[in-house]
């Protein structure tokens, strides 16, 4: 390597987040789920508003994190607040939220629902077997699977 132009982390990981071993203030911690991401430092304004109080609160929250810089072998930086919103007995976790202050003190919230069929091409052998299982439909105390 001759000149690195841009230093690019483009990793996302999803994972937990908790607080450092040594209460830092400043910094949450994230664990990815791949053990081949490394862990994350997450600065404490990525996080919940209420995190450093109620840290066991999201003990069982899925977080979405980017890896933003990478120097210290221990820990990579991070940030973004996307968590989960499926609930524990959830088969697959694929809806989420997030929430970010704007400079003006507004809120963005935003709204993650994964749409899988943008990745399946209609009329494929997939697109075939897919079409022949089940599909889940809430209902207000439980969870159904539907045959279509």
């Amino acid at each position: 390597v001759v000149f690195i132009l841009l230093e690019v982390h483009p990793r996302v990981a999803i994972g937990n987040l908790k607080l450092m071993s040594d209460r830092n203030p400043n910094f949450a911690l994230f664990s990815p789920r791949d053990s081949r991401i490394p862990r994350i430092r997450i600065p404490m304004g990525n996080c919940p508003k209420n995190f450093i109080k109620e840290a066991a609160r999201y003990e069982n929250v899925l977080f979405l994190a980017k890896i933003t810089f990478w120097s210290d072998v221990r820990f990579a930086l991070g940030k973004e607040c996307i968590f989960t919103i499926d609930p524990l007995t959830a088969r697959d976790l694929d809806d989420a939220v997030s929430c970010k202050e704007l400079k003006n003190g507004n809120l963005e919230i935003g709204v993650h629902i994964s749409d899988v069929t943008f990745f399946l091409e209609e009329g494929t052998p997939l697109d075939d077997v897919v079409s022949k299982k089940a599909t889940s439909i809430y209902l207000v105390d439980n969870v159904r699977a539907s045959v279509f």
